[in-house]
């Protein structure tokens, strides 16, 4: 019997078919423009990919799932092809003007280290060149997975900011009502504190549930783009994200204080450092079952279709206007690499800045004074920090000032407070009358200490436009003085802190309305 043979056809999808041929892609005629754009964002937002890729790395940052979104923007890009490919490509000069704004606009955040303006530049100029580049259809049709970028970037910190602290007290109740069920025993002896038999648990700044918050809202709009769920699913898939997050971030503290108590401390803190991995994990399979069950199906693939006819003159319309777009990046990022960042002004110094600051305020005179680490001046790259303890022998105020051109030197003392242990009870803003300033918009926030003593602080800055209640007040102001050209502008910070027990805000504010009105006799309108 003679078995009959036949060839057998290729198929397809082979491996051989799906490997990737470099050669075509660096003969191809868009490997050129596509270098010339990716040297130009390099250039321009060189400062900005570094100080992201900081946040990133950082042991106890926000930004640790950073890594993953541009795989994840890729990924949706590649889920979305058999439709995009069909979209005709068609030129887009209308976005040239606003292309040349967004740049000059990274141009002036580069010069004034905002990281947030800086992201969002970046994200707008990918945007605005795939406008230029094939038209406004398929700006349209990538816009989510360019904006997806944004959960990677550094532009999250207002929100970290506000809701680190509220998070932080809300994940200790969640904790501390799971140790219960579980029968521990827990004792809450402060907000953030809770006591078990062998094993005290304490709820940091970094264990506040922001970051893991943060991830999984990059996780879940990742599962809104691909999986295709009814409207009402969507809402209830989104809507349960903080839910989630408080309570594993809370059966995490549970548990770390579960293990710490069990086998003692040093259990605990290896526990602690290698749960956030297994969080994340856990978080991202809760968050596929949970959108499996609402719908979504991964064989719901696109339809494909066949690609949008670009003719030969069309093709070499579209290198000309991708070259035009990667000449405008390396342009402007040439100017931002060229131009160099603010520099502090001549003679100022701290030893001037001590010279200048009021020594006495009426009855008050300068009874101490300290420094700031010296981790605070590397990272902030100040003029100087003083600080000064003025007293009348019965009450004292400490009082801190820190002069700069650099916004980056200007933090948000809320970052601070509860790293150093105060839990805030209340802040607000009030508009304080001065007899030589005028009105000085004041942030005052009232802080529960670790042993339970209350403690008041004031702190403002001041700009190129006068005073200023925040640092994205002072930022802003500072970008715009760039952006139209200005040249540096110097800002200072000051930060008032009652030194005796049940000192009110009337007190405060009274004496922060004297230092002011007597700080530019001494420095000559500086401070």
């Amino acid at each position: 019997m003679q078995i009959a043979e036949r060839a057998i056809p290729p198929r397809e999808n082979s491996r051989l078919k799906r490997s990737f041929d470099w050669t075509a892609a660096v003969t191809s005629e868009a490997f050129m423009p596509a270098v010339l754009i990716a040297v130009g964002l390099s250039a321009l937002y060189w400062s900005l990919f570094r100080f992201t890729f900081g946040k990133w790395t950082e042991t106890e940052g926000y930004y640790s799932h950073g890594f993953l979104v541009p795989f994840i923007s890729g990924y949706i890009v590649y889920r979305w092809w058999p439709k995009l490919k069909q979209i005709p490509v068609k030129a887009g000069w209308l976005a040239a003007p606003f292309l040349m704004v967004c740049l000059w606009l990274a141009y002036a955040a580069n010069r004034t280290d905002i990281y947030a303006i800086l992201s969002l530049a970046f994200v707008l100029s990918l945007m605005l060149a795939t406008w230029l580049i094939a038209g406004w259809r398929w700006m349209l049709a990538i816009l989510a997975p360019i904006a997806y970028l944004l959960f990677a970037l550094p532009v999250w910190e207002q929100a970290i900011n506000n809701y680190t602290n509220p998070l932080q007290l809300a994940s200790t109740k969640v904790a501390f009502h799971l140790l219960q069920l579980m029968a521990l025993y827990p004792v809450q002896q402060d907000p953030t504190t809770i006591v078990l038999g062998n094993y005290q648990l304490q709820v940091a700044v970094a264990c506040s549930g922001f970051k893991l918050i943060l991830a999984l809202l990059a996780f879940a709009v990742f599962f809104m783009l691909i999986a295709k769920l009814k409207v009402w699913a969507n809402i209830v898939f989104a809507a349960s994200i903080i839910p989630i997050a408080l309570f594993i971030n809370g059966l995490r503290i549970a548990l770390v204080g579960v293990v710490g108590n069990a086998y003692g401390e040093g259990a605990g803190a290896s526990f602690h450092d290698y749960s956030g991995y297994i969080t994340i994990i856990l978080c991202f399979i809760l968050l596929d079952r949970w959108a499996k069950l609402l719908g979504y199906r991964k064989d719901a693939e696109a339809e494909s279709g066949p690609a949008a006819h670009l003719s030969d003159a069309g093709r070499k319309a579209l290198k000309m206007r991708a070259f035009t777009v990667g000449a405008l990046l390396l342009l402007f990022g040439a100017v931002a690499f060229a131009s160099s960042k603010p520099r502090p002004m001549p003679g100022r110094t701290e030893a001037w800045m001590e010279r200048s600051a009021p020594s006495q305020i009426d009855d008050y005179k300068v009874a101490s004074t300290y420094k700031m680490e010296k981790s605070t001046y590397d990272e902030l790259q100040p003029y100087g920090i003083i600080c000064r303890i003025l007293s009348n022998g019965d009450k004292s105020f400490d009082v801190t000032l820190l002069a700069s051109n650099r916004k980056a030197s200007f933090h948000d003392p809320r970052v601070c407070f509860p790293a150093q242990g105060w839990q805030f009870d209340d802040q607000k803003r009030v508009n304080l009358r001065t007899d030589t300033r005028g009105v000085i918009p004041v942030t005052i926030i009232s802080m529960i200490g670790d042993d339970h003593s209350p403690q008041l602080a004031a702190f403002f800055y001041r700009g190129p436009k006068g005073f200023y209640a925040t640092p994205q007040a002072l930022s802003l102001a500072m970008l715009i003085d760039q952006f139209i050209g200005r040249a540096d502008d110097e800002g200072v910070f000051y930060r008032f802190m009652p030194g005796y027990p049940d000192a009110t805000e009337s007190e405060l504010t009274a004496f922060i309305k004297e230092y002011m009105d007597q700080a530019p006799k001494t420095s000559g309108g500086f401070f």
